[in-house]
């Protein structure tokens, strides 16, 4: 006879004979989680129930998880909460935080994130870090408190350090974008990610695949990218999925397979993925993977545009305004891009200034209403928009006439590598116009423009 079930004889012993609440509660853990015995839900449930109704508030905690999950009992909100309840008065900081779960979530109680936020809050001071992680969301993301990134991160820290997965998983995100006034450290976030990851943790898998993908924050390895991607991918996490597609269509990793990007595209579609329902629309567009299907591809485009993905939403917007799978429709058009463009999609700003520029899709051109739109555009740092926001600041069309902020604009969208904006750049050097007269600037851009045209040509 193994130990296991040595040991579990006498834990059945002094659960049955004895009637020990411990022995009871770690019986139904065996049963729960298949240790040493079948995994048995009734079992573990009759167990959890004779440890809770002597007291035992791990336990009482485990019968209203069983309640409020329909788990080998009938679904029933109000036990499961009373349950909580008792356990609150042993000061079970579980039971705190799984009320504050419901109240968070509006299970058996009316939804108050308020309410909530004080639930975390009282088992967050127990030092209970699912609690930590959940008020550091609660800060994140302004949700029955007022939004606070600084206070977000040290929640998140205080739980990471105790080993939550999910707070690692948030402290690596506020690392990588360097939220909460801690400034970027991709290292530090590959470093949480990383622990995380270990854990199981599947965004945070994929997160550390992106990172090994792009060597960011640590020195790029593709076969690292690979495993965690499919690490993430084995526990169905759909941006994995994605991410193995986009490896698999481009050869990352992996050897270039078509089909094979087109299955995990499709595995994303299967769940609504917005990335993956763009990415199987331009397979089916581009006649990769599959038969050039131009349809099929605004299907799934206009899947992901309902889903209100703007990038979805600007190129159906592209798509009715070139007719490409599509009888070709300018006002569609244009009401497509201004559901991107309201999203601020800077593309589709810029393609509404373009259409209020020149009468497109709508009753008459509107300068105004165009320099409106690129100055969103150009804000966010869209070379096109910049440009043509530079020439109507020249031209004084729909804008007071301002030539200095002009050039400026020009300047910004040439760094960019702008042709147009490069050659007319080229202009304002040579004529004085927004700045002084510099004919070797003149040259030196009227040089960059020609040589991109060239190269294009060749």
């Amino acid at each position: 006879m193994s130990k296991v079930p040595f040991a579990l004889s006498w834990l059945i012993r002094t659960a049955e004979n004895y009637n020990c609440a411990a022995s009871q509660f770690c019986l139904a853990e065996a049963y729960h989680d298949g240790v040493g015995v079948p995994r048995i839900a009734g079992e573990a449930f009759k167990w959890y129930s004779k440890s809770a109704c002597q007291g035992f508030s791990r336990a009482q905690v485990m019968v209203g998880h069983f309640y409020k999950e329909g788990f080998a009992v009938q679904q029933d909100y109000r036990k499961s909460m009373s349950w909580y309840q008792l356990a609150v008065t042993q000061n079970s900081p579980d039971a705190i935080y799984s009320i504050g779960c419901c109240y968070s979530n509006g299970i058996g109680v009316s939804q108050d994130p308020k309410v909530a936020f004080k639930w975390f809050k009282r088992a967050a001071a127990l030092n209970y870090p699912p609690a930590q992680s959940a008020i550091g969301s609660c800060y994140s993301n302004g949700i029955g408190v007022d939004q606070n990134p600084a206070l977000a991160f040290e929640y998140f820290r205080l739980a990471a350090e105790q080993g939550y997965a999910w707070a690692q998983f948030y402290l690596g995100m506020y690392y990588h974008n360097g939220s909460g006034g801690i400034g970027v450290n991709v290292p530090m976030a590959v470093h949480w990610y990383t622990k995380a990851a270990v854990q199981g943790q599947s965004m945070a898998q994929h997160h550390l695949g992106f990172c090994y993908q792009n060597g960011l924050g640590v020195t790029q390895n593709l076969t690292d990218a690979i495993k965690w991607y499919g690490r993430a991918a084995a526990q169905d996490n759909v941006a994995a999925f994605h991410s193995l597609g986009y490896c698999y269509e481009n050869g990352i990793g992996l050897a270039v397979d078509s089909f094979k990007a087109v299955y995990w595209y499709k595995c994303c579609a299967d769940l609504n993925h917005p990335p993956g329902l763009i990415s199987l629309g331009f397979c089916y567009g581009e006649g990769i993977g599959v038969q050039r299907d131009n349809r099929e591809a605004i299907r799934c485009f206009r899947r992901a545009a309902d889903l209100g993905s703007a990038t979805a939403q600007n190129l159906i917007g592209f798509a009715y305004e070139k007719g490409l799978g599509v009888s070709k429709d300018l006002k569609k058009a244009v009401e497509w891009y201004l559901k991107a463009a309201q999203q601020n999609y800077s593309i589709s700003q810029c393609n509404v200034g373009y259409c209020y520029s020149n009468g497109l899709g709508i009753d008459k051109p509107d300068q105004t209403e165009a320099v409106y739109w690129y100055s969103k555009s150009a804000h966010q740092g869209n070379a096109r928009a910049q440009w043509k926001y530079g020439v109507h600041l020249l031209s004084g069309k729909g804008v007071r006439r301002n030539s200095k902020l002009a050039f400026e604009y020009f300047v910004k969208a040439a760094k960019q590598g702008l042709l147009k904006a490069q050659y007319h750049l080229g202009l304002c050097y040579e004529n004085g116009v927004g700045t002084s007269v510099n004919y070797n600037q003149a040259i030196i851009w009227y040089e960059r423009a020609t040589l991109v045209s060239v190269s294009s040509v060749i």
